[in-house]
């Protein structure tokens, strides 16, 4: 909204909370009793951090906070790619039958015959993980920055290079 009436309904707080609204740093300049902003969205994408870390505002955020509701965005797609589901619901939609989509010899292989690269082991990556062992698929991580657990390291998946994931 307007930036006088966001001042005038904020005042003087020295906290604030949000989760879309975009907080600038001349905003910030106009709330001089800020101390903190809580973001309720995995990333502080709508926040001017370098203006809040000159003004000595703390930033905090909701990492994995959608971290589910991505892994299993992530698991339909898999799935509406590799079993050719946009492409007979496009069809349909047009009012074409497209049984072609579904022989066998169309569909290829299963996700239990399919190896599966899952990039970055963090709060979403983990969940991808999870979720595709019930598949039975081969599962490659890679993340330079973390290391498997050893459930997963028990079930299978394994830590591979960037370079060997892609390959």
């Amino acid at each position: 909204g307007d930036p006088d009436e966001i001042v005038a309904f904020v005042g003087d707080a020295e906290v604030l909370v949000t989760h879309l609204a975009p907080l600038s740093g001349q905003m910030m300049e106009r709330l001089p009793a800020l101390k903190l902003v809580a973001v309720s969205r995995g990333g502080p994408v709508n926040i001017d951090m370098k203006a809040a870390r000159e003004r000595g505002i703390t930033i905090v955020n909701t990492p994995g906070r959608n971290a589910s509701a991505v892994a299993e965005f992530t698991i339909g797609a898999i799935l509406a790619e590799t079993r050719l589901i946009t492409r007979g619901h496009d069809a349909l939609r047009r009012g074409e039958w497209r049984g072609d989509l579904y022989r066998a010899d169309r569909t290829g292989e299963e996700l239990s015959e399919m190896t599966v690269g899952v990039i970055g082991y963090g709060q979403i990556g983990t969940r991808v993980v999870r979720l595709l062992k019930v598949f039975g698929c081969r599962i490659l991580v890679t993340d330079p920055y973390v290391q498997l657990s050893a459930t997963d390291l028990a079930d299978g998946v394994e830590q591979v290079s960037l370079e060997t994931l892609l390959a």
